[in-house]
């Protein structure tokens, strides 16, 4: 496996370089007084609005289906299909790869599977089904189990890998029964390609492939974008070396909300939806008018809540006491947790504690027994409301739901139409938006015009020097290829990388002129870009048991030594455990018996630069006339990024008689007994009062995950700094009566110099799409030395061995600033917004920013 030094000398020297509708749900309830649900939103709503449904648009299953295929789509209760069903189908009999981006619960699936299934049962094609989600395979799979059951004679094979299959022979054994579709996960298959040379059935498989179904095609970006990219590249390779034709694979991608489809499946696949001379490439088709039925769909945005936790759960008991079902949407999964904790505190106060155990918290390292058994008794109405993750995001199948409560706006649109989608499906649905009071983003996009926009693009860069060199590594293990093969598989920036390679000693060549690598390079590729591959169980003391599985770095906020940690039982009790011992990938957990007593860990990221990529740059910045210039540093390097959890606090919560008036400095604190808030004079409320009882110390030794990646650090000389405290002074002078003062808070609260380095920090990054393939999410901006005349910033990718996002601020420095500044001066908001500043993954949590100051820095920056 090549060294973290490889990769920082590559960077180096390439610098310059339809279905039945189903029955409503009945559940066994208490009596209870009637719930006005109408009174309730009202009394919430800052605005609403419903968006039109349709009538189905349904048309005859085509007579070239197999016999057995159309029966078994009769015996499950199809005898139509959707009108994009059928084109679906006949596009993929012509040969077409496809692109599919109709509205949820539109039948995607079924549109994508008919032919497929019709290709394998007459001319025995296989299929790789790719899915994001190991639960998203798991539950895909199950849909066609159901149909091959339906037409037992037919010969269909349909099998799942997963890595829960631990070695090869198991996997083989899988293999040999000659699936005709195989579903797994990218990461596995990453894997999984190096063992094909080996491995009979594999290499039977690969050499009748004929079919690639990509699902959740917006979940592709960033870093996994690109790793999904260059795995196709790869499995093109295998499946030649086996005696296949890589060129007669059809690709089908399956997405409900992309801003670019035909793009992304195109960059993808490595067949661009452009051809070199303009004109459209004919061979990949874009279906995206559904003919499915669409029911109504209500939507409604709350008024911005500073008090989100309660707000969302009385907001869900209230529905649950109306006899609603739904999915509320939390943006972690402590929230998850908390809103589920809440929810049953609620109810026992109103003398409902059996509501208790019809609400359940889901989350992804929730083993995958647990999540099935939480989406087996939603559908069999054991369950009234799921709080969730982005985990059922994707296109995991949900009983009807009515409702679907957002506490918060999830970052982006695709993921708000996502979630939103979840209600309603067959009948209409109610979708609630609960903005949360103290973030910019989401007041942004609880604007009407904002939040019914077109979804974003999604970008990456497979082309970055790291990511191509961990790759051809990886091919070169897998197959081998020669020189002149680099080129027409992995394209013409892999060419120069391949070279360096092969003198560094990484790649090697045979006599015959063939490459190949040593060792297991697989390892240094983080498939999905984050900090660490590593996993921690977590383990119940008593039974010995592995109750859930989370990512190191997760675990070291969460799981530590002494920490807290809450989890949901089978009978939905929401109990508290003590971490006593945290070793060897194992934390271990004793039940704890005081469920007010929660931790919170305290910690900080780092970036060490240790090898620099560049000479650092002097950017001039001419402040106008009468004005001495001043100077931007900006310094390349390759360093290490560390996460260290130093500390964590011991919380009492409570939920209790409180202030709820967010306006009054006894907000959410103890009120002792008093009927009416002391200070605001307010009737006390139920709410959850929290107090910091104790800080202990950790060894960050211990809790400390770190990655290497690209480091770009900004620092402003000593007149630049002047005149931005001077202009900062002038502003202060101006604002200080103004009606909009509490706009510009950041002037009094931050340094000068701060505020301007972290504004255009973020400027930049939003302008990054608009000049070169890369997503906001593929880097970050940390502010430095937070003091008077000593703050600095630094960009840094998000993704062990960097993307190229934080090089291309440097590289493109003088194509970005102009677009920054034109997006800065076309945004009509007062002093910043998400669409000119804020950032909502930002890690100093949007504080220090201020469009104007960062304003007046681009424009010197972009002075001639």
């Amino acid at each position: 496996m090549a060294n973290p030094n490889t990769f920082a000398d590559i960077l180096a020297a390439t610098w310059a370089t339809p279905s039945p509708d189903h029955p409503p749900t009945s559940f066994a309830t208490t009596p209870t007084p009637p719930i006005d649900i109408e009174a309730v939103l009202t009394a919430m709503t800052q605005w609403e609005t419903t968006l039109p449904g349709q009538a189905p648009n349904v048309q005859p299953i085509p007579t070239s289906v197999p016999k057995a295929l159309r029966q078994a789509l009769a015996h499950i209760g199809i005898d139509a299909l959707y009108s994009h069903q059928v084109k679906a189908y006949q596009a993929i009999k012509r040969g077409k790869d496809l692109i599919l981006t109709p509205p949820t619960a539109a039948g995607k699936t079924l549109a994508a599977y008919i032919p497929i299934i019709e290709g394998a049962l007459t001319k025995g094609h296989r299929c790789l089904s790719l899915y994001g989600l190991k639960a998203l395979a798991s539950d895909q799979e199950a849909k066609l189990l159901a149909l091959q059951a339906a037409m037992p004679n037919a010969g269909l094979t349909v099998a799942k890998l997963t890595g829960d299959l631990q070695g090869g022979d198991a996997r083989d054994a899988v293999l040999a029964d000659a699936p005709h579709i195989l579903a797994m996960t990218p990461d596995l298959l990453h894997h999984e390609l190096r063992r094909v040379y080996w491995s009979n059935p594999w290499q039977q498989f690969m050499a009748q492939l004929r079919y690639v179904v990509i699902d959740e095609l917006h979940a592709y970006q960033g870093v996994f974008g690109a790793n999904l990219c260059w795995l196709i590249r790869r499995l093109k390779l295998v499946v030649d070396k086996c005696g296949g034709d890589a060129d007669q694979i059809q690709f089908i991608g399956l997405s409900a909300t992309v801003g670019n489809p035909r793009d992304l499946a195109g960059r993808l696949i490595s067949r661009p939806a452009l051809n070199d001379d303009g004109s459209k490439n004919t061979r990949l088709t874009w279906l995206h008018k559904s003919g499915a039925k669409a029911p109504d769909k209500r939507l409604v945005v709350t008024r911005p809540s500073r008090n989100i936790n309660e707000d969302t759960a009385h907001l869900m008991l209230q529905l649950i006491l109306a006899g609603k079902q739904g999915i509320t949407f939390c943006g972690s999964r402590n929230a998850t947790k908390a809103i589920t904790k809440l929810l049953a505190d609620k109810a026992t106060h109103q003398g409902q504690p059996h509501l208790a155990h019809q609400v359940a918290s889901f989350y992804g390292s929730l083993d995958e027994s647990r999540r099935r058994n939480i989406v087996e008794r939603l559908s069999a109405g054991e369950l009234r409301w799921i709080v969730a993750t982005e985990a059922l995001e994707a296109g995991i199948d949900l009983p009807q739901l009515d409702c679907c409560i957002l506490r918060g706006f999830p970052g982006n649109l695709m993921s708000f139409g996502q979630r939103m989608g979840r209600a309603g499906r067959q009948n209409d649905g109610l979708a609630i938006l609960v903005p949360m009071g103290n973030s910019l983003l989401d007041a942004h996009y609880s604007q009407e015009t904002e939040l019914l926009g077109s979804p974003e693009a999604v970008h990456f860069n497979p082309d970055y020097p790291v990511m191509v060199a961990k790759h051809l590594l990886c091919a070169a293990k897998e197959a081998g290829f020669k020189l002149n093969e680099v080129e027409p598989y992995f394209g013409k920036a892999a060419v120069p990388i391949a070279r360096l390679l092969l003198t560094q000693g990484e790649l090697l060549q045979r006599r015959d002129g063939g490459l190949y690598a040593k060792g297991y390079p697989h390892g240094a590729v983080n498939f999905r870009g984050t900090i660490s591959n590593e996993q921690v169980q977590l383990v119940d003391a008593s039974s010995g048991q592995t109750v859930e599985t989370m990512a190191l770095p997760m675990a070291h906020r969460e799981v530590h030594e002494g920490a807290i940690y809450q989890r949901q039982d089978d009978d939905g009790v929401m109990g508290s455990y003590k971490v006593t011992q945290f070793e060897q990938g194992q934390a271990t957990l004793q039940p704890f018996a005081n469920p007010e007593v929660s931790t919170q860990p305290l910690g900080q990221r780092a970036l060490v630069p240790t090898q620099a990529l560049t000479e650092p740059v002097q950017v001039p910045l001419n402040f106008g006339e009468g004005h001495p210039p001043g100077h931007l540093t900006l310094s390349l390097s390759f360093g290490q990024i560390s996460q260290l959890i130093t500390d964590y606090q011991i919380l009492s919560k409570r939920y209790e008689p409180t202030c709820l008036n967010d306006a009054c400095s006894r907000f959410k604190k103890p009120l002792n007994g008093h009927t009416h808030c002391p200070s605001c004079g307010k009737a006390a409320r139920m709410g959850t009062v929290v107090e910091v009882l104790d800080t202990q110390p950790l060894d960050h030794h211990k809790y400390t995950s770190h990655f290497d990646s690209p480091i770009l650090t900004a620092t402003f000389d000593t007149v630049a700094r002047g005149h931005l405290e001077d202009y900062a002074r002038s502003l202060k002078m101006q604002l200080q009566d103004h009606t909009d003062r509490n706009h510009y808070d950041a002037l009094w609260d931050h340094p000068s110099d701060l505020i301007a380095i972290h504004s255009l920090g973020h400027q930049l990054m939003l302008a990054l799409p608009l000049v070169v393939l890369h997503s906001q999410q593929d880097l970050e901006f940390l502010c430095q030395e937070a003091t008077l005349g000593a703050s600095s910033g630094a960009w840094f990718d998000v993704s062990d061995g960097g993307n190229g996002a934080t090089e291309s601020i440097l590289r493109y420095w003088n194509q970005l600033v102009p677009k920054a500044i034109a997006l800065v001066e076309g945004c009509d908001c007062v002093a910043g917004c998400p669409k000119c500043l804020s950032q909502w993954h930002c890690p100093d949590h949007n504080h220090a920013l201020l469009k104007q100051i960062g304003l007046v820095v681009l424009k010197a920056a972009g002075s001639k």
